[in-house]
């Protein structure tokens, strides 16, 4: 699938997204936390959803914020830090953000600052709209591997949660063929 038909496939936030309000927000800055050099705008947001495949529950809300700050790798020194400033300053003011979805962002932050994908809050994926999210995905390193292998532990843990109850599509073969 390309991307700009992945993009029609896109409906309304019902509210402003997690990650956007989350940049606004007065706590986090008044708590000297700056979670992006630049703000993230509604497309950058919905092309971050569909590439690391995730849609607006709240799980994967957690993920993608997860996954969107650890892609920038500077949380390694202060990840314990900025654990406790969210969890201080945050995460009371978003009453759905419960024990599995703080387990959820941590993953996704986990697992963003071990792939090799480039800063999500830096791509411009306006030149990307006539590629596939495949070669989309291998340009700015997101691991489809990794991201598939995190959904399926989720289901695991959390079968009850409406983000995991999506079906998987069938693993790609990526073996080299000769």
């Amino acid at each position: 699938m390309l991307l700009c038909q992945a993009l029609e496939t896109v409906v309304e936030h019902p509210g402003k997204p997690l990650l956007l309000r989350l940049a606004d927000m007065r706590a986090v800055k008044e708590a000297g936390v700056e979670l992006f050099p630049k703000p993230l705008d509604q497309l950058q947001l919905d092309c971050i959803h569909i590439l690391l495949g995730r849609g607006l529950h709240v799980m994967d809300e957690a993920f993608v914020l997860g996954f969107t700050v650890g892609s920038i790798k500077k949380v390694h020194d202060r990840e314990e830090h900025w654990h406790a400033m969210l969890k201080r300053h945050v995460y009371p003011h978003i009453p759905q953000f419960a024990g599995q979805e703080i387990a959820v962002c941590r993953n996704g932050l986990r697992l963003a600052y071990i792939s090799n994908c480039m800063a999500l809050d830096q791509c411009d994926f306006s030149t990307w709209f006539d590629h596939s999210l495949h070669d989309i995905r291998a340009a700015i390193g997101v691991e489809s591997e990794l991201l598939r292998t995190c959904y399926e532990l989720e289901t695991r843990r959390y079968p009850a949660c409406m983000a995991s109850q999506r079906l998987l599509p069938p693993m790609r073969n990526t073996a080299c063929q000769s």
